[in-house]
């Protein structure tokens, strides 16, 4: 038997983004990922949510935006800002 992975993270785009909350938060509940975390990549208004696995649900745990630092310690600990993600290097 296949295990899952400790951690999903997906890259939102407008036209999945419905998809990406609804679908795929039930498929990879069902697969029993114990977390699921979505980046919003948009330069202007960048974020990153973060799901835990509750009961057979997804419930939101952890949402930052911007410069905003998202803290997460599981599945691994990691701190950073969702503006670092798109950053320009600049």
């Amino acid at each position: 038997m296949e295990r899952p992975p400790l951690l999903a993270i997906e890259i939102a785009s407008p036209s999945t983004r419905q998809y990406d909350r609804t679908r795929k938060k039930q498929i990879y509940g069902d697969f029993g990922i114990p977390d699921y975390w979505i980046v919003g990549p948009d330069p202007n208004k960048p974020e990153l949510t973060a799901f835990q696995l509750k009961n057979g649900w997804y419930e939101e745990d952890i949402h930052a935006a911007g410069d905003d630092t998202f803290t997460a310690k599981r599945p691994f600990p990691v701190a950073f800002s969702p503006a670092s993600l798109v950053s320009l290097g600049r």
